[in-house]
């Protein structure tokens, strides 16, 4: 019996690649190694054709002359060379490494079959079940091969070039070698393509599973070994595959296809003539479908994209890249149980193959979110109205907990393992996991050279905080006093931001605002934060790639080189401790603490003017729980940080819910202080620093006053303390 069952896994072993690569060249006859040379051909034809099609472009720009419907045909063909090359590319890497492991199956299953028949055959089974699960991997990269080779998208640019361009599909095809012989079942095979990506990696997850529950039944330790690296994997090639694979087919090759349908609306307006539309549109237009080729064709999807995609995509994906690295933890102690010969409980295999579906479902799941530059979110136009709602809302709750609660999130990730696994195993977390991946995050020192920060980032971080306000907090508003006189010579600027709330999120985000944006066009500030964020985990990673950077005076003067500007807190966590005197019911008062002097000696060494910020609102936000002034600020003049720390809203919620009567968030930037001239080598005397930081405060104490009644303060005190 287990001999018959062999030579069929055999057979299977042998002949499952070998025909899934026939089939495919059946229905991709372009595929053939041979269409190699002719497609390079094809390239270099193409080459020489873009070379001419960009003289032309650039004798048309010197000349101002009107480009030509057959030229606008050239580019379409280039627009559509340029897809199937990067289609080819991810064609030819999967099938070579499809034969690679086909082949090392098979020479491994003959092996095992030579070996094990005659010396142990009760273990021949398993032995060669382990070979048959490599050539399964072999078949799916197969498959992937031609997944990526079928690009969809490639297929829908040809059919609009030929629809425009006035080509018969039979020139089209002729001209597209391959492409002829599946044009016209092109638009039915586009859309389940990304699907049989999902379906391959979630069964590649559920294999991962079974193979996981099934070692505790194996008969010895290094074939407990070979399957739990097997389980692992299953895993990591469907994981991987569902979200690099997937995602490029649903989502890059859709906004390809969309680019050319937007390029040929902009030059044939519906209800006019083409021609005239086409003498009416300005002179920069002739290059704009150039600039859509290299500026957005690798734009759309990449593997590592942190903060794009939208909210909902970044929540789900935060969750199935968890359960990811939580899967591949609870591999690496099955395979601890197996190396010390210790027996694996179901209690573990079985979380183990949940936590894998899991993740592969999540990931899977998450594209379906993803929305590109352009705001198009895929597959969510066919949700009702009431389900975007749901989704919005639920998207930025998820937001607003993210931003106010990375400290807890902290928290459960050190507590949980404690409390709900042995002491042993949890630790093992802490020393295998989270200490490696924080000690990977710190590499390169980025809170001194901002070597992390990500602009896509920065981007949603402003939108999502704007999104949250909007609909929690009650908006955001902005009033601009310096844009005229700033970067006045090209000075450098300092903005001072006031108060430091419980949470002072402001001071990342202020800049990051259109307002700002629009005011102050050439400048972007870096922002100086608390050095001891960057001790902790996850919360340094969101600060580094927020741009942040620690407050040290080397940092100060590095950012200002570099970018010209820094934002800061000068009060810094001091006015934690007196933000309770805020709340008080009958005499409430916005404390400042001017003890720091540093920032203006800084400024004066580079020559830097003082730019006042002042937040009104923010300090309502959120109030310390657990209120011990004398006690936070004795912690605070020890530790550099005041305990206990506890910010809650209202009802005690840990999030800034609003209060009743409570204030909407509004930013005012003053006027620049021109600090004094200093001349080169001339030395910066005390008397000097304190009377810029006299002046400095005279302006923030003024601007406060002018303000404090359009935003809701007018009977807040001011208290300028020491």
């Amino acid at each position: 019996m287990s001999l018959t069952i062999s030579v069929a896994l055999l057979v299977l072993l042998g002949l499952a690649v070998p025909c899934t690569y026939a089939y495919g060249l059946h229905k991709f006859p372009g595929a053939l190694p041979g269409s190699k040379n002719k497609y390079i051909r094809q390239n270099r034809s193409e080459g020489k054709q873009k070379r001419r099609v960009r003289r032309r472009s650039s004798a048309r720009i010197r000349s101002r002359r009107r480009r030509s419907e057959d030229e606008e045909c050239d580019e379409y063909r280039l627009y559509e060379t340029e897809a199937k090359r990067e289609a080819n590319n991810r064609y030819y890497v999967f099938s070579t490494l499809a034969w690679v492991v086909w082949a090392t199956s098979f020479v491994g299953g003959l092996a095992v079959v030579y070996h094990y028949l005659s010396a142990h055959p009760h273990i021949l089974l398993a032995n060669l079940g382990a070979a048959f699960v490599c050539s399964l991997f072999a078949e799916v990269f197969m498959i992937s091969a031609f997944v990526a080779f079928a690009n969809p998208a490639a297929r829908g640019i040809a059919s609009e070039r030929r629809a425009k361009c006035g080509e018969d599909s039979a020139s089209g095809g002729a001209r597209d070698g391959a492409d002829s012989t599946t044009s016209s079942s092109s638009a039915a095979a586009a859309t389940p393509v990304p699907y049989v990506v999902i379906i391959l990696g979630t069964c590649l997850s559920v294999l991962g599973g079974c193979l996981v529950s099934l070692i505790e039944f194996l008969p010895n330790q290094n074939l407990k070994l070979v399957y739990t690296a097997l389980s692992g994997a299953c895993i990591l090639i469907g994981v991987t595959k569902t979200h690099g694979l997937g995602g490029w087919v649903m989502h890059r090759t859709r906004r390809r296809a969309g680019v050319g349908r937007r390029r040929a609306a902009a030059q044939h307006p519906a209800g006019g003539d083409g021609g005239s539309a086409s003498t009416a549109r300005p002179k920069e237009a002739s290059s704009s479908w150039s600039s859509v080729i290299t500026d957005q064709f690798d734009s759309n999807w990449s593997f590592w994209q942190p903060g794009r995609g939208g909210t909902v995509f970044i929540v789900t994906q935060v969750f199935g890249w968890f359960f990811f690295a939580t899967s591949l933890l609870l591999l690496a102690w099955v395979g601890k149980f197996a190396v010390r010969a210790v027996k694996t409980h179901r209690s573990l295999a079985l979380p183990t193959a949940a936590v894998m579906i899991a993740a592969q479902l999540v990931i899977a799941g998450s594209l379906t979110f993803f929305k590109d530059a352009q705001g198009d979110p895929k597959g969510q136009g066919a949700l009702g109205a009431s389900w975007k709602l749901r989704l919005d809302l639920a998207s930025e709750a998820s937001t607003m907990f993210l931003f106010y609660c990375p400290h807890y999130i902290i928290i459960s990730a050190l507590l949980i393992p404690y409390l709900v696994l042995p002491v042993s195993w949890a630790s093992s977390i802490m020393m295998g996991f989270h200490l490696p991946l924080y000690l990977l995050g710190s590499l390169g020192q980025p809170q001194t050279t901002g070597a992390r920060e990500y602009p896509a980032f920065r981007s949603w971080l402003a939108e999502s905080f704007v999104k949250i306000h909007d609909r929690f907090l009650g908006g955001v508003s902005y009033t601009i006093e310096g844009r005229r006189s700033a970067r006045r010579g090209g000075r450098k600027l300092v903005f001072a931001y006031h108060p430091h709330a419980l949470y002072p999120l402001g001071v990342v985000v202020f800049h990051l605002l259109p307002a700002f944006r629009d005011a102050f066009p050439a400048v972007d500030p870096v922002t100086l934060v608390a050095s001891v964020i960057f001790r902790l985990p996850f919360m340094s990673d969101l600060a580094l790639w927020a741009g942040c950077r620690e407050v040290t005076a080397t940092t100060f003067r590095r950012a200002l080189r570099e970018r010209g500007s820094v934002a800061l807190v000068p009060g810094g966590q001091a006015e934690i401790c007196v933000a309770p005197r805020a709340h008080h019911p009958t005499r409430p008062e916005l404390v400042l603490n001017t003890r720091h002097k540093g920032f203006v000696k800084i400024a004066l060494e580079q020559q830097a003017d003082l730019v006042p910020v002042l937040c009104f609102g923010e300090i309502y936000q959120l109030r310390n729980g657990i209120s011990l002034p004398r006690l936070q600020a004795w912690t605070y003049r020890k530790f550099g940080f005041p305990v206990p720390f506890l910010p809650v809203g209202r009802f005690f919620v840990p999030l800034p819910l609003p209060r009743e009567g409570g204030r909407a968030l509004h930013f005012v930037v003053g006027e620049p202080l021109r600090v004094p001239e200093i001349a080169e080598g001339e030395a910066i005397t005390r008397e000097l620093v304190e009377a810029t930081h006299a002046e400095y405060y005279a302006r923030v104490a003024d601007l406060y006053h002018r303000h404090k009644d359009g935003a809701g303060y007018g009977n807040v005190q001011l208290k300028l303390e020491s």
